[in-house]
């Protein structure tokens, strides 16, 4: 039986996370690079939704280096087979109607596909221009890696800090974190490992 075209888009892409993640330097991403690496065995179908941020994917590519680009390329190439979603609606009221209208984000491993996985989730986000996006907290362990583009990055109570291509963001289960990306845009690239995968993350009152 032949293998569906979306499939080999999808297998493309993974092989480039799984590249990417193994040639970083960090040594914070090991851990990660493990658990993506056993990621599973099952790939479905997921219906391709479009989110307006997935449109800013291309002209971040300037924003990116020798590291960060053949990955963010790759998510250029197959962003219309992904799945874009987002975490937040009106009802949540910490959450701006600018960031909803600007920020956006696809799965390609996790528990909802296209690479199913019970124990990893992983895939890429878009923040755009004047997003601040409060402190908040999950269960899962995350990193972010930064594609392109710049922020300021919060985590609990220390100052905030830039981070710009390259930089490996890393947030402990239930450590508050937060970003602002001021006048600049922000690609990241983002694993999950432990807890509940598809939790959606609380937010901090301060």
């Amino acid at each position: 039986m032949p293998i569906p075209h979306a499939q080999t888009k999808h297998r493309v892409l993974l092989d480039t996370m799984l590249d990417f993640v193994a040639g970083h330097s960090d040594q914070t991403v090991n851990p990660f690079r493990i658990a993506l690496d056993a990621w599973g065995n099952d790939w479905v179908d997921v219906d391709p939704a479009h989110l307006p941020a997935s449109d800013k994917l291309e002209q971040m590519i300037a924003q990116s280096n020798a590291l960060t680009r053949p990955l963010l390329e790759q998510f250029v190439t197959e962003r219309a087979v992904l799945h874009w979603e987002q975490a937040y609606s009106r009802s949540d009221s910490e959450v701006e109607d600018h960031m909803l209208a600007n920020y956006g984000y696809a799965e390609v491993v996790g528990k909802q596909g296209p690479f199913l996985s019970s124990t990893v989730r992983a895939g890429i986000a878009l923040y755009g221009p004047d997003i601040n996006y409060p402190l908040h907290q999950h269960q899962a362990e995350e990193i972010y890696v930064v594609l392109a583009g710049r922020a300021q990055f919060r985590l609990s109570t220390n100052e905030p800090a830039t981070r710009v291509a390259g930089d490996v963001i890393h947030h402990p289960s239930m450590l508050p974190h937060g970003l602002h990306t001021g006048g600049d845009t922000l690609v990241i690239f983002y694993v999950w490992k432990g807890g509940n995968l598809r939790e959606k993350p609380s937010f901090i009152s301060t």
